[in-house]
């Protein structure tokens, strides 16, 4: 977060209130629940829970999940929340 690459952002209320309440539930228990596994140039994100989960994940420029660039670029990577059902599971291919 403290690099010249990254510049200061500007969110809408709208935008801080989500990103708060993300963190929030993150904190409460959803951290408990994910698991995650680099194997060669993959990321595995599992949610070993009983409830959907909202996961902050930031990885490399150059990711790729379901074959689209994921997230968000920021600071030299990409950035997103997503959302695991309980039990389920994503792949994000490593840029």
């Amino acid at each position: 977060w403290f690099a010249p690459s990254a510049p200061l952002m500007n969110l809408r209320m709208s935008q801080e209130g989500r990103l708060m309440l993300n963190h929030r539930a993150w904190n409460e228990g959803g951290m408990d629940q994910v698991r995650s596994v680099v194997s060669g140039n993959t990321l595995t994100i599992t949610n070993t829970g009983s409830s959907t989960v909202r996961v902050p994940v930031s990885v490399p420029n150059g990711s790729t999940r379901s074959g689209a660039t994921f997230g968000a670029s920021y600071a030299g990577q990409r950035s997103a929340w997503i959302t695991l059902g309980a039990g389920k599971s994503t792949k994000i291919r490593l840029g």
